[in-house]
């Protein structure tokens, strides 16, 4: 199997007819397109130039949607998953905070489980799959506590649920950090567009903090691991130290792991003689 090309695209009528199949499927009644108008205003706000990607990652569920266990959650965590972005001192937990947005809409469209596609499970899996994003590791605690403001308490998910939030959310996950195993033309158009989000920064200061951040994305942690989901998230090099395996699930790591060392190691080198 191929996956899509990561291109240049705008938000469109992808979004907005996969955001229609959504609301329909989860049982949604009144407000589907002031969430979608909402949504779409997020994505397509001017300090942004890579974290516009819905539509590329929508393109990903059409690929494996054979994949999914639950694509109806692996949906709401894309639609949601970057709903605030800022590079700035204003929003200093991106991931955090478009969870919560997310158990905002849940709250107003899923309300009434009675009658609604989603169950709490469901609702909580999609939040722990938002806030997973932030270090690209799934949880390893199968009860997942919502804030008290929205009325929760924990949810501790069974065998079948836990090993659904596995298999998907190791799919989210890689299809969120498939930019980094695409091409080098497409991946140094992606780096482009970070330098533009960071673009307040002084170019020494940005060098500095983006190595870093490379590096720890490739780091060794042994806390990474998740037995039983799929093989160590780690490789042997006979160079080298081990290194984290980036993509969680074996049908990334086939295609998009050595790709994705490539592009940081070489980026990695160019940001190092810059500093």
């Amino acid at each position: 199997d191929t996956f899509p090309s990561l291109t240049l695209v705008s938000i469109g009528s992808m979004f907005q007819e996969r955001f229609r199949l959504f609301w329909t499927q989860i049982g949604g009644v009144d407000g589907q397109e002031i969430w979608a108008n909402q949504i779409r205003t997020a994505y397509s706000e001017p300090h942004r130039h890579y974290h516009t990607n819905l539509e590329e990652l929508l393109a990903f569920t059409d690929q494996l949607s054979a994949c999914f266990v639950d694509q109806l959650r692996v949906l709401g965590a894309i639609f949601f998953h970057d709903i605030i972005y800022s590079t700035r001192d204003a929003y200093p937990d991106n991931e955090r905070m478009s969870a919560l947005r997310w158990l905002e809409f849940a709250k107003q469209v899923v309300g009434d489980r009675a009658q609604q596609r989603f169950s709490a499970a469901d609702v909580a899996m999609v939040y722990q799959m938002i806030l997973d994003t932030k270090t690209h590791k799934l949880t390893t605690s199968r009860t997942l506590s919502l804030p008290p403001s929205f009325g929760q308490t924990p949810v501790v998910l069974t065998d079948p649920q836990w090993a659904a939030y596995q298999a998907d959310g190791a799919l989210f996950l890689d299809m969120d950090m498939a930019i980094l195993g695409s091409s080098p033309e497409r991946y140094a158009a992606y780096v482009g567009q970070i330098e533009a989000e960071f673009g307040h920064m002084t170019r020494e200061a940005f060098n500095r903090g983006r190595a870093e951040a490379l590096r720890q994305w490739r780091q060794y942690d042994e806390g990474s691991a998740t037995p039983g989901l799929i093989p160590p998230f780690f490789q042997e090099s006979p160079q080298g130290p081990r290194e984290r395996r980036l993509f969680l699930s074996d049908r990334f790591f086939a295609t998009h792991e050595a790709p994705a060392h490539r592009n940081i190691a070489r980026e990695l080198e160019t940001r190092d003689r810059a500093v």
